[in-house]
């Protein structure tokens, strides 16, 4: 069941532009002629350092010199070398012989390394150490690295590429720095025809010629039955920016946003990213990921045609016969370089090739049948001539394809076979070992075995610890489950069984991970986890399977059991910010949904992400029929949670008077069962409505008892919110240090919880008050909401929150506001806000300009301009 979990609500003061442009003009001269970030200076001393090693500067003194560089930066970061030590990962001696005078050089990672933990610039410290030690004079650990903190996400290329030497030389044209091509270049073609080895190898070649610094991979899994969506695509993309934490913004223009503006910014860096996008299926799924005109290129296949994408379309149809024969050879001789076999006759491998369609996974799998199985070539034509057959989906020369699976799969043992068809029953795009154990009933360490001889025979593929098939090897292995339940119904029995066990599995693991995301002490039912980050990388790691069996267990009428395993997954969905996944399998369940338990559950969760969505009206409605339903099955605490929710969602569409209805209901519901957690959640929800009605007196008593009883009973994430609201109330009474006790007690409590977001509600909340009381700490207290809303991806929070301080530094005369304000011009153009960003832009401007900082003013301009072209 979804936990209670209302928004937190801070105390904010919101500055128009021309209010900031007020408080700026009234800044001396100075103020602005001295505003310089930590950036700045250590580029100015970068500079003279770099100006004074001269070429005749002898290397002891340019080590000297790097060394001295170093220290200065480290003592201005204010950390230890402790600390500087343990955040890179060197090794405290590392540290000491790279810093400290009278040891050997260190190593351009190592300076690179240092560089960026003290946050400065690695370019003049890597010129200072090629004057102080020659590239020529350098081991293979002190090179010096081409681009720092590059992003290499490209698997492994093909072993050898054949065949495909023109289409190849079609993608190298596209992706080439100096072409007239599109920046984006599509493959195209029927699965199981190579796209992915061709784009590999480009890719692959592009990197070895110097064309790009940065290059992702990323599989849309077009075809899987939870495709990967644009929203997802970019969410993946962000997080190997490294640019957002855990959370990001449910909405998909600002995601757009974030994903252009890194790019933007790579690209002023001088670095030029690759992105290759596997299995797409059509022009909208990728649309989103497009680059701008410039340095970056997208590489993308599909079995589709995506001729609305402006792309260099690049076709791929079946290898000629000559090209399939020699791949043919070419695996043999790679397995064993003195196989007598591929000196076999012309016609023989030809034959083979026809028989498989032409098509390189065919040949690769016939190819590992010859090799474990076959004494000649013209043995395995013989077999596959009289046991060909056609998969359904695939057209001109599928009928060798189909053969090629039929023989290998008839090699198998049965334990073999069976678990290959189970496999087939998983409908996520990956699968644990425990998820395998699970769907045969065994042990991790038994079906690991029957596992490995899957992938020995290319069946399955193996890595990072997971199991995947491919698209053709998937589809196949479901045909052949499907065959044999029809032919034997103890076999569907026992399909039926697996798919259960499964289900099970994921039900009981979710739970137990959910129970570390709760409010309260982990229970021993979560032993399966030791901690929240156990448990959360679980859930990341699971996550599309989770959501694909949820899916088809709806499909299969296990509404029931779906609607559990769903329920458990609410906190986690709503903590990571998931809405749009939340959303799809909340109206999935609806729909499907028989029985009245799963019905409410499905309407509970629908209208709890509809209010994340702010689409209040329709949310107050999902809960009214959620409750409508528990009150017809007389499940009455049910009922209460439902009217709680209802509740929230009629306050958020401001019906205040229906909503304290609601409210009361559920605490009367609460009281009758004695559910002293149930009646704190609605006391703390009523203390919030009553404040907004102007019944401050009740609104602090309502929030007290909530806080008593959350306290009582250990709930922390309900006391944190219950303290945030009598925070409010304080605040607007005027009892400023009460009002900041109970935001400090908010504050640390999300700490504990590691609730980020929270936190940064409640450090922006204490922030007003403080500010407020004229009490210079408001100025760190809004420094770390800033920090951390951007580290959770609520870019729109950490806008506010930035243009707030920069007000709050203003006012004291402080020139960081500068920064502060560029930090939230940034942040509206991450979330999307561009309006918001162009007018800070403009603000900037005109200030710069009526200082005479001219430099400045221009900059700040070209960003206007920039964030003008975006919206």
């Amino acid at each position: 069941m979804l936990r209670h979990r209302a928004a937190t609500a801070v105390t904010c003061t919101w500055f128009s532009s021309s209010e900031i442009i007020r408080s700026l003009s009234t800044l001396p001269v100075a103020a602005f002629v001295e505003v310089r970030t930590d950036q700045d200076e250590h580029r100015e001393q970068d500079r003279k350092d770099g100006a004074a090693v001269g070429v005749d500067r002898e290397p002891a003194q340019a080590l000297a010199a790097l060394r001295e560089r170093l220290r200065r930066a480290q003592a201005e970061a204010g950390i230890s070398w402790k600390q500087v030590a343990a955040r890179t990962g060197l090794g405290r001696t590392t540290v000491s012989q790279a810093v400290n005078d009278g040891n050997p050089p260190p190593s351009a990672r190592t300076v690179a390394t240092l560089a960026r933990a003290l946050r400065i610039d690695n370019a003049p410290l890597l010129d200072l150490l090629d004057t102080a030690v020659p590239a020529s004079r350098r081991s293979e650990g002190m090179a010096r690295p081409a681009v720092t903190d590059r992003i290499y996400q490209l698997p492994a290329p093909p072993a050898a590429l054949i065949g495909r030497e023109e289409q190849h030389a079609m993608l190298l044209e596209v992706l080439r720095p100096d072409s007239a091509s599109p920046t984006v270049v599509a493959v195209g073609g029927m699965a199981g025809v190579g796209k992915t080895a061709l784009a590999l190898s480009a890719a692959h070649e592009a990197l070895v010629r110097g064309w790009f610094t940065d290059v992702l991979f990323l599989d849309l899994r077009s075809y899987d039955q939870q495709p990967t969506t644009s929203d997802q695509a970019l969410e993946s993309l962000l997080a190997a920016f490294d640019s957002v934490g855990g959370e990001l913004s449910a909405l998909p223009d600002a995601r757009a946003g974030q994903y252009r503006s890194q790019l933007t910014r790579l690209a002023l860096e001088g670095r030029r990213v690759l992105i290759v996008a596997d299995n797409a299926s059509a022009s909208e799924q990728v649309r989103p990921l497009l680059p701008a005109p410039g340095p970056h290129r997208l590489m993308v296949t599909s079995r589709e045609v995506l001729a609305a994408l402006d792309a260099r379309l690049v076709a791929l149809r079946a290898l000629a016969p000559e090209a399939a024969a020699d791949l043919l050879r070419n695996v043999l001789l790679v397995a064993n370089p003195g196989d007598s076999r591929a000196e076999e006759d012309d016609s023989v491998f030809m034959e083979l090739a026809q028989l498989c369609g032409c098509l390189p996974l065919a040949l690769r799998i016939a190819a590992a049948v010859l090799i474990t199985d076959c004494s000649s070539v013209a043995e395995l034509v013989i077999a596959l001539t009289q046991g060909r057959s056609v998969l359904p989906y695939l057209h001109d020369g599928a009928r060798g394809v189909r053969a090629s699976f039929d023989l290998s799969y008839r090699l198998l043992e049965r334990d073999q076979a069976a678990l290959f068809c189970l496999l087939s029953l998983s409908p996520g795009p990956d699968f644990s070992l425990e998820a395998a154990a699970a769907l045969t009933n065994t042990s991790p360490a038994d079906v690991r075995l029957t596992l490995r001889s899957l992938a020995r025979s290319h069946f399955l593929d193996q890595g990072g610890g997971r199991w995947s098939m491919h698209d053709l090897v998937r589809d196949y292995a479901r045909e052949r489950a499907r065959e044999e339940a029809v032919d034997d119904p103890c076999t569907a029995a026992a399909h039926r069984a697996a798919f259960a066990r499964l289900l099970q599995f994921y039900s009981d693991t979710a739970a137990a991970a959910a129970e570390h995301l709760g409010s309260t002490a982990v229970t021993s039912a979560s032993g399966r986890f030791s901690d929240r980050s156990e448990a959360l990388i679980w859930l990341e790691a699971e996550r599309a399977n989770i959501t694909a069996t949820i899916v088809t267990a709806c499909e299969h009428g296990e509404s029931s059991k779906a609607a559990r395993l769903f329920a458990v997954l609410g906190e986690y969905f709503d903590r990571k910010r998931y809405f749009d996944e939340w959303l799809m399998l909340a109206t999935t369940l609806r729909d499907e949904a028989t029985e009245p338990s799963a019905q409410a559950i499905a309407w509970s969760g629908l209208g709890v992400v509809l209010r994340r969505l702010r689409r209040f009206d329709e949310a107050a409605a999902a809960h009214v029929r959620a409750r409508d339903i528990y009150r017809a099955a007389s499940t009455t605490q049910g009922e209460a949670l439902a009217c709680s929710n209802l509740g929230l969602a009629l306050a958020d569409a401001e019906r205040p008077d229906e909503a304290v209805r609601a409210l009361q209901k559920a605490l009367t519901i609460y009281q009758e069962l004695g559910e002293p957690v149930g009646q704190a959640h609605a006391w703390s929800h009523l203390g919030t409505l009553f404040r907004e009605l102007g019944r401050p007196a009740d609104a602090a008593a309502a929030c007290r008892r909530a806080c008593d009883i959350f306290r009582r009973f250990a709930d922390l994430h309900g006391e944190a919110n219950a303290s945030v609201g009598l925070a409010m109330v304080l605040f607007q009474e005027g009892q400023l240090e009460e009002s900041c006790g109970a935001y400090a007690r908010a504050r640390d409590l999300y700490q504990q919880l590691g609730d980020q977001h929270c936190e940064a509600g409640a450090w922006e909340g204490l922030a007003g008050v403080l500010h407020t009381m004229g009490r210079g700490e408001a100025t760190a207290a809004y420094s770390a909401a800033c920090r951390l809303y951007a580290e959770t991806g609520d870019h729109g929070a950490e806008a506010q929150a930035c243009f707030t301080l920069a007000y709050v530094l203003a006012q004291a005369r402080e020139p960081e506001m500068v920064t502060a304000l560029m930090q939230a011009a940034s942040a509206h153009q991450n979330a999307g806000n561009y309006l918001e960003a162009i007018n800070i832009w403009d603000c900037l401007a005109e200030m710069h300009a009526r200082r005479g900082s001219l430099k400045e003013a221009q900059a700040a301009q070209t960003a206007a301009a920039a964030a003008r072209r975006l919206a």
